[in-house]
């Protein structure tokens, strides 16, 4: 087992990026191994059956994408460019009960920016998009993580593409139904999500809300336990959008890198664990 985090692209005002790191629990290195054209807004989750990272979607300047790759920790391999619409700022998680990649929402295609509200399943082959009853409303910037104590995958909050407030509620999916559980006291949106396996509780970081012309940042700190939401107080990062987040499997803690605050996009690295 490699036990590495791995993090892909990005961007700032002028440039998308194509490079490949991974964080060892002490230090970043970059790979030189070349795969999906830059982008950002994509999304990734590990794949613990076989044992790939898997990438799908995102946007450059001009274009979203929908191709799916798999990152095997030394080689790059486009396996799809079937089945969810290409798209942008849409979440995965991995389903490790199922042993499929769960995707959900995202605005599809560049120009228009459509809000998105569809369900959609990779088992290593092919994508299948799945229909409900009941569903989470479409939205973007939303938060997901796979909580394998429950056996859940965790969707909360986002945002309508409405620009005026963050969606509070949260919902949970089990592989037959999405079944919705409540709400999270504060609406931001663009959060980091991952789960602590340690202490087995989905963690929430950052966020933002309000009108484009008047972005209020946040640097809370959120916890999930499967049935309620708990802030935690703790001096941290400073307050962002749009950061990524993974379980450091070296150092039994949460990683936090990056982000946006207004000002700029951010470089730094970060660990939370009780």
């Amino acid at each position: 087992m490699r036990r590495k985090v791995v993090l892909f692209g990005g961007r700032t005002l002028t440039t998308r990026y194509a490079d490949t790191w991974e964080w060892n629990g002490t230090t970043w290195t970059a790979s030189t191994a070349t795969g999906p054209a830059g982008r950002a807004n994509h999304a990734m989750v590990y794949d613990a059956a076989r044992q790939v990272v898997v990438l799908f979607g995102g946007s450059d300047n001009g274009q979203a994408f929908g191709d799916t790759w798999t990152w095997n920790g030394t080689t790059w391999t486009q396996v799809s460019t079937t089945g969810p619409a290409a798209r942008s700022r849409h979440r995965m998680a991995y389903d490790a009960q199922r042993q499929r990649v769960v995707l959900f929402g995202g605005v599809t295609g560049f120009a228009t920016l459509a809000v998105v509200g569809d369900t959609w399943e990779w088992d290593g082959v092919s994508w299948t998009q799945r229909t409900f009853g009941s569903a989470p409303s479409a939205r973007n910037y939303h938060a997901m993580a796979y909580d394998p104590v429950r056996q859940r995958v965790m969707l909360n909050g986002g945002s309508d593409g409405s620009n005026t407030s963050g969606l509070t509620d949260t919902w949970t999916y089990d592989g037959v139904s999405w079944t919705l559980q409540g709400a999270l006291s504060a609406g931001a949106y663009g959060k980091g999500a991952s789960f602590d396996e340690r202490r087995q509780r989905v963690i929430e970081f950052g966020g933002y809300s309000g009108p484009t012309t008047a972005t209020v940042f946040t640097n809370e700190l959120w916890e999930w336990d499967g049935s309620t939401w708990a802030p935690q107080t703790a001096p941290g990062p400073s307050a962002r959008r749009w950061p990524a987040m993974a379980w450091d499997g070296v150092n039994q803690k949460t990683l936090l890198f990056g982000g946006e605050d207004g000002n700029g996009f951010l470089g730094d690295t970060w660990q939370w664990g009780l």
